[in-house]
């Protein structure tokens, strides 16, 4: 009876650590795991909403140290150290550096071209497909490789970092602001590459 007692106290005992131990976590399984229980994962992450309003161009450019012009050159997704989040990488080939606020040791140019780092992407696992969808305001950053666009970022932990509302795509000459931006659309954009530049000249001088 009092061995009963003791495999059965230490059952309880054994599931509560556990579950203890996944609510300390907070995060449940890792993307990883996830994906061999299902054959995959897509995991959709979604944000709204403004602090003050919608940006203006004014407000991205106060934010970010670096202004590049460029082509997508290469695309690589990667897991986060705790496999809970895609991050993927942006090699950008400089077509003009329109404005570089950068420390001298991250001097951006066509010899020393930028990485652009976001959270969200894709990665293959075991042969699994692991999609993670970070999702603002209907913005996300989704870029292929040959993709021609004008990127604002800020430099962080020796990285730039990328966010949605940094991106604008060039199409045709013209420089637009990827998903719903509707203060944006109105007062930056769709403009001609030209134009765009001068505007960011004339705010980063200043």
């Amino acid at each position: 009876m009092a061995l009963h007692t003791f495999v059965i106290l230490a059952m309880i005992l054994g599931a509560t650590l556990q579950a203890e131990a996944q609510s300390s976590s907070g995060r449940g399984p890792t993307l990883v795991e996830s994906a061999r229980q299902h054959g995959g994962i897509s995991r959709n992450e979604m944000g709204c909403g403004w602090v003050n309003g919608p940006p203006t161009l004014e407000t991205l450019l106060k934010k970010a140290d670096v202004v590049v012009h460029g082509t997508v050159v290469s695309v690589v997704g990667k897991l986060s150290q705790d496999q809970h989040e895609v991050w993927t990488d942006y090699t950008v080939q400089p077509i003009t550096v329109v404005h570089d606020g950068t420390p001298d040791s991250h001097v951006v140019g066509s010899s020393n071209p930028p990485v652009f780092t976001t959270r969200g992407g894709t990665v293959y696992v075991e042969g699994l497909k692991i999609s993670h969808n970070v999702d603002f305001n209907g913005n996300r950053v989704r870029l292929d490789v040959g993709d021609e666009v004008v990127l604002l970022a800020k430099l962080a932990d020796g990285k730039f970092d990328l966010e949605p509302y940094g991106v604008f795509p060039v199409q045709a000459g013209y420089v637009r602001p990827s998903g719903r931006w509707p203060q944006l659309s109105s007062d930056d954009g769709p403009v001609d590459l030209a134009t765009f530049v001068s505007r960011v000249t004339a705010i980063t001088s200043h």
